[in-house]
């Protein structure tokens, strides 16, 4: 019985009628009808998608409060290409260590997934946030299976941020080892979320989260200089590509 309890708890096998319920551990995205369908949270040692309208369209804010859990670690949160530069005082205003924001740019789809790869290897990471340089380049299954073991090695989050549309091409339609994937979509009364893909568990459909009752987060004004950028802020910034 002990051995197929832990064969359970490590979602190899499911049972259909229940969802997974395991030891694993997780970080609550502080919505409480998002951590229901995720059952307890983001969890750690898996790739997780999420599959972006438009970037800005809130999808930090489902992030950063595990993010912030993960700041007593000690250990760097690393930002691979993020479409823009972090603002420190919402990141600050999270509970996040900014002299734990480490971002990495790279226009090298190649060297930006080894990044993230060595990264949550290392042990020395709490956290990737991965965007690739170019949308239009696609990881293949194999680098995208090689982040999924490393995430697992490493024990640790990653998040790949991906748009949803690729030409005329559905993102959400493309096979990936992603235990977890998600598609967020801005709408009027919230944000509509599809967990199409949940290890341990069926697919939902499509449901909509407030916004208001998650993390609030300060915004940026007119008055933000660079001087509030994570650059000045005690991050660091390594910029690629590198020979």
């Amino acid at each position: 019985m002990g051995s197929l309890e832990s064969l359970f708890d490590s979602g190899a096998i499911w049972q259909g009628r229940n969802p997974r319920t395991t030891s694993e551990c997780s970080f609550p995205t502080q919505i409480a009808k998002l951590d229901d369908a995720l059952t307890g949270g983001w969890r750690t040692g898996e790739l997780i998608e999420l599959l972006l309208s438009q970037p800005g369209i809130g999808e930090l804010q489902l992030l950063l409060p595990a993010m912030a859990k993960q700041a007593s670690r000690d250990a760097w949160q690393l930002w691979i290409n993020p479409p823009a530069m972090p603002y420190a005082p919402a990141l600050s205003a999270a509970g996040l260590e900014l002299s734990q924001q480490l971002i990495v740019e790279s226009r090298c789809l190649k060297k930006a997934l080894w990044s993230a790869e060595q990264a949550l290897k290392s042990g020395c990471c709490s956290c990737v946030l991965l965007w690739l340089p170019d949308p239009r380049l696609q990881a293949s299954m194999t680098q995208l299976r090689r982040l999924q073991l490393a995430a697992e090695e490493g024990n640790a989050l990653i998040f790949m941020l991906r748009p949803q549309w690729l030409g005329e091409q559905f993102t959400q339609l493309q096979s990936s080892p992603a235990a977890t994937r998600l598609s967020l979509s801005l709408m009027e009364d919230g944000l509509s979320v599809e967990l199409f893909k949940r290890r341990g568990s069926w697919a939902l459909k499509p449901f909509t989260v407030d916004l208001s009752t998650g993390l609030q987060l300060p915004q940026i004004t007119p008055q933000s200089t660079h001087q509030t950028c994570l650059q000045t802020s005690g991050a660091d910034i390594i910029q690629g590509p590198w020979s």
